[in-house]
């Protein structure tokens, strides 16, 4: 890492007066890690699976209830139950020190992407912040490459649905047991 000199200044200083507490606490300051950030799973994995208990029947489908493991796609960074994978890219969101929304999405192949996951703490909605998520998510995927974006939701999550279809403009193009929707969104035709 290249430290530059007004840097290596304000260290000096700080260590000079304050000692190496001071440079500890001013260390801290600098890495807040409030936005959008990768997933540890020290930090994060409790907070995410009470996301998913607050809103499992919204999140799992009826096939899978029962047998969805949290902890196996968290673990093994994959989009399947019976196979580890480690193609799932997984983020969260950090606000004053808690994980309060969380995005897991992949390649389906090298221009087609999925947006698996996205979940916002049931105590932290109504602020924009799944709207913070997505627009995230759309703009990695689409610098990763991606020309097509999918998401799998259901039919009564008439909130998601808003965001997705109403704000951003995502293509309802199939109905599944008159339960499930998948949507789709080209990048050329963003709203």
């Amino acid at each position: 890492m290249i430290v530059s000199k007004k840097y290596q200044v304000i260290v000096f200083v700080i260590i000079a007066v304050l000692g190496s507490a001071g440079f500890a606490m001013f260390n801290v300051l600098l890495r807040s890690d409030d936005g959008i950030v990768d997933y540890i799973e020290s930090r994060d994995k409790a907070s995410i699976k009470k996301m998913f208990a607050d809103d499992w029947a919204l999140l799992i489908s009826d096939e899978s209830m029962d047998t969805y493991s949290v902890d196996y796609m968290l673990d093994y960074k994959t989009p399947s139950q019976y196979e580890k994978m480690d193609k799932l890219i997984l983020k969260v969101l950090r606000k004053d020190g808690e994980t309060i929304g969380f995005l897991a999405y992949y390649p389906k192949s090298k221009y087609w992407w999925h947006l698996l996951f996205l979940v916002v703490d049931v105590d932290h909605r109504r602020h924009g912040y799944a709207t913070q998520l997505l627009q995230f998510v759309i703009d990695d995927m689409i610098a990763r490459g991606a020309l097509k974006i999918t998401i799998f939701t259901r039919l009564a999550n008439t909130r998601a649905r808003g965001l997705y279809e109403g704000k951003f403009g995502f293509k309802d193009i199939a109905h599944y047991q008159d339960k499930y929707m998948d949507l789709v969104w080209y990048p050329s035709r963003k709203k």
